[in-house]
């Protein structure tokens, strides 16, 4: 176990806490049991392939790849460090069908990684610039998504035609850009949060119909956030 401590170690600090062999490692925070995934897997059924967006530290992405339905998971995230850290806990927990790669989703082109029978985006889209373009890309790779997501309630800010408002991320570093360190920032200094109107039409213009939605309407003091699922026509 004091191996298995200083392999975590080595890769801290973590922000996520997992629980292996009855031993907890890792950060504070832990994502067993998230009920985000199990709304994922009612709401969705059960797919083969999931592409989950925004993987962190891999919390959820070894809860999404441990049923026996499940053949791949591909993980995606910003951070190299999260990536290493999310493939620690994959290896250790025996998520062998759990893989990762690194990609800026502001800027990423989903069609390289292929088809996937559903992706998982949780907590990401409003930590992105232009939040329209990555649903754009879903819509290439998918026929089924599950979203959750912080939306703007008033649409102060018009920005390539999209209403919404402009959310200031955390500390930036000298660069303009957040540190590894930095786990739930974006990676520019705003980001920008669609109103829940202009999310449902395009999502709606992408050929999605919502069949499966639920509305928070304060989420820990950060304004109203949806869960919902969207499936081609």
């Amino acid at each position: 176990m004091t191996e298995l401590r200083d392999r975590f170690d080595a890769l801290g600090p973590w922000y996520t806490c997992f629980e292996i062999d009855g031993v907890k490692l890792g950060g504070p925070n832990s994502y067993d049991d998230d009920y985000r995934v199990k709304l994922f897997f009612d709401w969705i059924g059960q797919p083969s392939s999931i592409l989950e967006l925004g993987s962190l530290e891999g919390g959820d992405s070894v809860q999404l790849a441990a049923p026996s339905f499940v053949k791949r998971l591909l993980g995606l995230d910003a951070r190299e460090a999260n990536i290493k850290r999310a493939e620690l806990a994959a290896e250790l927990l025996g998520r062998a069908n759990a893989e990762f790669a690194q990609a800026d989703l502001d800027q990423e082109s989903l069609g390289r990684f292929g088809r996937f029978d559903a992706v998982f985006c949780a907590g990401l889209l409003y930590h992105l610039m232009r939040p329209w373009r990555l649903l754009e890309e879903i819509a290439k790779v998918t026929d089924c998504l599950f979203l959750d997501t912080q939306y703007s309630a008033t649409d102060d800010v018009t920005v390539e035609g999209y209403e919404g408002s402009l959310y200031i991320e955390g500390r930036p570093s000298d660069e303009g850009r957040y540190s590894d360190s930095d786990v739930l920032s974006g990676l520019s200094a705003s980001s920008f949060w669609m109103t829940l109107p202009c999310l449902t039409e395009t999502l709606e213009q992408l050929g999605f119909a919502i069949r499966h939605q639920r509305d928070i309407q304060d989420w820990g003091g950060y304004g109203p956030r949806i869960h919902l699922a969207a499936i081609k026509q």
